[in-house]
């Protein structure tokens, strides 16, 4: 008897950001004195006392191969005052060597979001209390990872950058928009944070401070993937619906924070070696849902190969084998579906 195994995998989606930025004429200063004027509001780090109104959203991560999930209260007030802030770099004269680092710092630092931040950090530590640090930013970053992408704004050539505040309240976003508030998070943790951005894949990734040897790019960073579910310090082979763009040039590296160096990259690098041995690279991309059906269909699999189910058998080995493979078929099916949910959400 034979069987067919049909497993398709999900490819990471890939992603456009949209970087605007114009040259100011120089302009000498005038000493002059400007008719007072009433100030614009803007919100602090307090809530609106009166005719705010919250929106309850539900957010996923994962933890010890455990998926949580919990409920973030987000101001609308405070998402609509996001909308006149700076999304476009200005400069005098020539462009400034660091001006990618000032540009996504606007949006990493200048945003209203300091309590969620925080609220956020401490909610995630609370579902475990003996959360090590290393086990806060895997956390953090599936956080991240869990929010869905963006496919509308996508194909919007015309968009910018979200602060972090508009991306949790839109709970979407494409790679720039997940990559910064990866980044505001991990900077709350006081690590070391560059970006890896990709002009020809038109991508752009976070890197958090790790030991050399165990660092991507010989940077002195671990990459990490914000639109999917990837393991830290792996590089995905491709995006795209059909794997069409690979990060497979040498990206800038964008300075943004000082800080402390991530202590889990060697345990991770360890990790990446065994799974990728065991079941191939692309367990390294799926969520843990995935995951566990991947390893549960590579172990049947396994066992199919070892009865030797195929060509004639007799009838005690084909029930046994026509089990097994209607159990296969089964989790192909639901993987399948789950990879077919990941592109339409």
């Amino acid at each position: 008897m034979k069987y067919v195994f049909v497993l398709l995998l999900l490819l990471l989606s890939a992603c456009s950001y949209n970087i605007e930025f114009f040259q100011e004429p120089f302009i000498p200063e005038i000493n002059t004195s400007l008719p007072e004027q009433n100030p614009t509001y803007i919100p602090s780090n307090q809530h609106f006392q009166e005719n705010e109104t919250f929106l309850s959203k539900e957010f996923f991560f994962e933890h010890q191969d455990n998926l949580f999930s919990f409920n973030l209260s987000l101001s609308n007030q405070t998402y609509l005052a996001h909308q006149p802030l700076s999304r476009t770099y200005s400069y005098r004269g020539s462009l400034p060597d660091d001006w990618l680092t000032e540009y996504y710092s606007m949006f990493i630092f200048e945003g209203f979001d300091d309590e969620l931040i925080d609220s956020i950090i401490q909610t995630i530590k609370q579902s475990d209390p003996d959360m090590t640090d290393v086990q806060l930013v895997r956390a953090v970053t599936s956080f991240v990872q869990y929010i869905p992408y963006d496919w509308s704004k996508f194909f919007d050539v015309f968009d910018s950058v979200n602060y972090p505040y508009e991306t949790l309240m839109r709970q979407s976003g494409v790679c720039s928009d997940t990559t910064v508030l990866l980044a505001r998070l991990l900077i709350e943790l006081d690590y070391s944070v560059s970006l890896f951005t990709y002009e020809e894949a038109n991508h752009i990734a976070v890197g958090i401070a790790c030991p050399r040897g165990v660092d991507n790019y010989n940077s002195g960073f671990c990459f990490i993937e914000t639109t999917a579910p990837n393991m830290i310090g792996h590089i995905p082979s491709s995006f795209g619906v059909a794997g069409e763009i690979t990060l497979d040039e040498t990206p800038e590296i964008v300075p943004i924070h000082q800080g402390r160096t991530y202590a889990g990259a060697q345990e991770d690098f360890l990790r990446r070696q065994e799974l990728t041995q065991r079941y191939g690279s692309s367990i390294l991309e799926m969520s843990r849902e995935k995951r566990e059906l991947y390893k549960q269909i590579t172990h049947l699999q396994e066992e199919l190969d070892a009865l030797g189910c195929e060509g004639v058998l007799p009838r005690n080995l084909y029930e046994e084998c026509n089990t097994i493979i209607t159990t296969v078929n089964y989790f192909i099916n639901e993987f399948n579906t789950l990879v077919d949910e990941s592109r339409n959400s």
